[in-house]
């Protein structure tokens, strides 16, 4: 690249017209500006278009679809599911190989027309034109989680992805390029609702949803902050004695207008807000605050083991094992009777960072459960290495016992497992007589579920908890839980 500059130094009698000027070689200077055009318009990872030129390009097929009415536009916006699995286990740079894997995958499949870019993070868009109709657009979409599902080897690991899928189509009326890819966004949220690994397409009932979320979201800040959120306790029966000899902290949201919400019904709002680690935090000290007040004024005379579910966010993060140890100094609650649970997905792959911080919950006293044992990948290798003190098993292989034997069998080999590494095991959803009976027949050694009690506000969780030491310091005799159930599958009272 030359930059010429000249002037005409006119001619007289003596002298001919000449041009003075100079060359400048502003080679580099035009190799900055690409790279800066560059940086402005495409993504540095994966080399697709940034959100800037995807939207530009929209908006220049939208205006051409204008002054053609049989045209048709349509977006797709992908999101990656279990995305942050692969990051917070493998760590951001296989991440990021993961990411440009997809994206390659994305351009391959594309017809010669269509723009794939990359918003940021896990998210993708895909712009496509001229297309007949929905029919079209769902099977492209079919075929593009097709092609993100075949496996890809990141840093010597087979990992398998899924996506979700939001599309939105344009309309006859005016629509910018903002209004149709907030619409597909919408959608894809509603992919992510449906079981993800599909897609949906965009139509009006979904934004009336899209604001009620934006307002959970809203509320459910005011609820951290405001204290709204209450602690409920489900008692964990010995199925041999039928004493309660643990807890399950379970938090609820206590709405101001829409009363007690389960946690189902908030939970997934504050994964996505990032909340999930205040509340954890929140629900840990209450509940050990609890049981610690519980066994200083006389109702806890066994010293109940108290059950808290960590979030898999909270227990990757590194400074976690000081703030167990904070919270039982502050509150006073004996290490050994805190009991943390951690889903199966958390030791699902290698990760130094989990073992190290289960090493220090250890060194603490504080004991470990594998919680929704078997719904996952079951890794058994790692059991060995973990200090964990409890299996649970998850509610869905208990509700097959009598009916399943393919249940039964994962049941009868939990167990065994259990016991093979001197682990205690819990059974999670008992809900009839015959099925705690098979399991103390297996040798299960604790359950809990709607048999015997839902959760439970601290008094009245109180109340069953004196109710069991009058029984026991008066001599009565007492029976086990499943014989005390009423005939609707919930427990009388204690």
């Amino acid at each position: 690249w030359i930059r010429d500059e000249a002037v005409m130094i006119p001619g007289d009698e003596t002298r001919t017209p000449q041009m003075r000027g100079v060359m400048i070689d502003i080679t580099d200077r035009k190799k900055l500006e690409e790279r800066l055009t560059h940086q402005a318009f495409y993504d540095g990872l994966t080399g697709l278009p940034n959100r800037a030129l995807f939207l530009e390009r929209l908006d220049h097929a939208l205006a051409r679809a204008a002054r053609r009415p049989t045209d048709i536009v349509a977006v797709l916006f992908l999101d990656l599911d279990g995305f942050k699995v692969v990051n917070d286990t493998l760590g951001h740079t296989a991440g990021d190989e993961l990411l440009k894997a997809v994206s390659r995958r994305l351009v391959d499949g594309s017809r010669a027309d269509d723009t794939a870019a990359r918003l940021g993070g896990d998210e993708f868009t895909m712009l496509l034109e001229d297309v007949s109709g929905v029919d079209e657009v769902a099977r492209y979409a079919t075929r593009v989680l097709e092609r993100i599902s075949a496996p890809v080897d990141v840093e010597e690991h087979r990992l398998t992805v899924s996506a979700s899928i939001g599309i939105a189509i344009s309309g006859s009326g005016d629509m910018s390029a903002e209004d149709l890819l907030r619409q597909a966004d919408v959608a894809m949220y509603r992919a992510k609702q449906n079981g993800k690994a599909g897609f949906e397409i965009y139509d009006e009932r979904m934004s009336v949803e899209a604001w009620r979320r934006l307002e959970i979201e809203a509320e459910l800040r005011r609820a951290v902050e405001d204290g709204q959120l209450r602690v409920h306790y489900q008692p964990i029966y010995d199925l041999a004695s039928g004493d309660i000899v643990e807890v399950e902290a379970l938090v609820r949201w206590q709405h101001p207008e829409r009363g007690t919400i389960d946690p189902a019904g908030f939970i997934p709002f504050a994964e996505s807000m990032g909340l999930i680690t205040e509340i954890d935090r929140v629900v840990l000290e209450s509940a050990c605050r609890q049981v610690r007040a519980w066994g200083t004024t006389g109702i806890d005379r066994r010293g109940l083991t108290l059950g808290v579910n960590l979030s898999a966010r909270e227990f990757r993060v590194p400074g976690i094992v000081a703030t167990v140890a904070e919270i039982l100094e502050v509150t006073g609650l004996p290490a050994s009777q805190l009991k943390l649970e951690i889903t199966e997905s958390v030791i699902l792959i290698e990760s130094d960072l989990t073992e190290s911080i289960i090493r220090g919950l250890s060194d603490l006293g504080v004991r470990i459960a594998i919680d929704d044992f078997g719904v996952g990948y079951s890794a058994l290798g790692y059991l060995r290495r973990l200090s964990a003190d409890t299996l649970k098993i998850d509610r869905s292989f208990v509700a097959g016992l009598g009916h399943s034997r393919e249940d039964a069998a994962i049941v009868t080999a939990t167990i065994a497992l259990a016991r093979a590494l001197d682990m205690s095991v819990t059974a999670e959803g008992i809900e009839t007589a015959a099925q705690a009976r098979m399991l103390r027949e297996l040798g299960c050694e604790r359950g809990q579920g709607y048999l015997y009690s839902r959760p439970v506000p601290p008094d009245r969780l109180a109340d069953m908890l004196l109710a069991g030491t009058a029984r026991s310091t008066s001599g009565t005799a007492r029976r086990r839980p499943a014989e005390s159930a009423s005939p609707t599958g919930l427990a009388s009272t204690p």
